[in-house]
């Protein structure tokens, strides 16, 4: 936070106007996960506690939409969160200053599995090769990491 004091005097010290600005200093963030599993079978939560490979790192004053991306989704996304970044953040009261544009990929594998005439799936995900099995067929093991 900065605070600006503007007291302007007149004559003889008497007070003429006083005037007191405080400008707020801050980040906004938005985020978009395109995933074709649902986040119903895997949450975006685990996405966000890990590690991607960053593929495209922009950062200027005014970031514009991604427009030479392989994948349809990630430049509609990204034509999208750009859009409502600027709607939400530029009026009278706020201005953008810089932004940083970014788009990161993590592996997730879907795997089938059998055990005791039960079946469902797990997914390892992420470069530390994590493990996330929601129907794991023991009491006690839901996250662990692969060796």
């Amino acid at each position: 936070m900065f605070m600006l004091f503007l007291v302007i005097f007149l004559g003889y010290g008497k007070l003429l106007w006083y005037l007191q600005l405080k400008i707020f200093w801050d980040t906004f963030r938005d985020d978009c996960y395109i995933n074709e599993i649902p986040t119903s079978i895997f949450p975006n939560k685990l996405i966000e506690k890990n590690e991607g490979e960053i593929v495209f790192n922009e950062h200027s004053k005014i970031v514009s939409p991604v427009t030479n991306f392989p994948d349809v989704a990630v430049i509609t996304a990204t034509r999208g969160l750009n859009d409502e970044h600027r709607i939400r953040h530029e009026n009278e009261c706020e201005k953008i200053l810089e932004q940083r544009h970014q788009i990161k990929v993590m592996p997730i594998a879907m795997i089938d599995w059998e055990y005791k005439k039960k079946n469902g799936k797990f997914y390892v995900y992420g470069k530390e090769r994590r493990v996330y099995f929601p129907k794991y067929p023991g009491n006690y093991l839901r996250y662990c990491t692969l060796l």
